[in-house]
């Protein structure tokens, strides 16, 4: 991911306005991130490590976020980033005050009860199925969770090239 760039936006006059985008994760050091936040950000691209640490030190304060997106969203909503995933929602306003965007090539049935705590109720859920000729793409085991075919909606079997997002976007939940 690429967030070096510069980015803009229309506002309500129709002129372009700069938008600030800092990229925070582990592997460099820790202070030239720390310089990059100095003034906020608009969009705050963040690795859960990197963004805790800088959380813990009140160099990030998270408590003013319109939107969070999580990419690779079964990753993050598994055990193993428990820990990780809770201490960054205690640092942001609850569900019903922001717009929750959670994006999963696979989405295993096991993680969207999870899931649907961070959502609000009006939030909608849209499911992609990807397919490559006459055999349908979803038919496989990306998961790693044994599904047996492509599934259906509702069914829990997320396989190969099936692509959820779930978020607000201003539709009623079906």
């Amino acid at each position: 991911l690429d967030v070096s760039g510069r980015y803009s936006t229309a506002d309500d006059t129709s002129r372009k306005v700069p938008l600030k985008v800092v990229a925070l994760h582990g592997g460099v050091p820790y202070e030239p991130q720390r310089a990059a936040l100095r003034g906020g950000a608009a969009v705050l691209v963040a690795t859960p490590g990197r963004l805790l640490e800088l959380i813990e030190s009140e160099a990030v304060l998270l408590s003013e976020t319109s939107t969070l997106l999580l990419d690779e969203a079964d990753r993050l909503l598994s055990a193993a980033f428990a820990f990780e995933l809770e201490s960054v929602l205690k640092a942001l306003p609850p569900p019903a005050a922001r717009q929750t965007l959670l994006f999963s090539a696979t989405f295993p049935y096991a993680s969207r009860p999870k899931a649907a705590r961070l959502l609000r109720d009006r939030d909608a859920t849209v499911r992609l199925r990807l397919s490559s000729g006459d055999r349908d793409a979803s038919d496989g085991d990306a998961d790693g969770e044994g599904s047996e075919g492509g599934g259906s909606e509702g069914d829990g079997s997320e396989g190969n090239g099936a692509a959820e997002a779930r978020g607000a976007m201003g539709q009623p939940r079906r």
